[in-house]
């Protein structure tokens, strides 16, 4: 769990906190942002987005059923999450520059 997180961080950090990207999302043209369209703050995306649904993965039974539910909202109108709605946050397109 705690190497996992090193190395999603060696890879992931850097662009997660000044771009809202992880790798990924980059590749894909998305970004992470509040419902205003800024940035969210480092520590709540790493913290709320991805540790704390990570960690009630680590409970069993409780873990399967956390992910489960995670996975599932983005089946509801708004497409966020249960994470996105933990950190308040929503992915949008990066718009292409021109």
């Amino acid at each position: 769990f705690f190497l996992y997180y090193v190395l999603f961080l060696a890879v992931n950090g850097y662009l997660l906190a000044t771009q809202g990207q992880t790798v990924g999302k980059r590749i894909v043209g998305t970004r992470i942002v509040d419902h205003d369209g800024q940035i969210l703050p480092f520590t709540r995306v790493f913290l709320m987005r991805y540790l704390i649904i990570d960690a009630f993965g680590q409970i069993p039974f409780l873990g399967t059923m956390v992910a489960m539910a995670d996975t599932l909202f983005i089946f509801r109108g708004d497409r966020r999450c249960l994470h996105d709605h933990l950190a308040g946050s929503v992915v949008v397109m990066v718009k292409q520059e021109s």
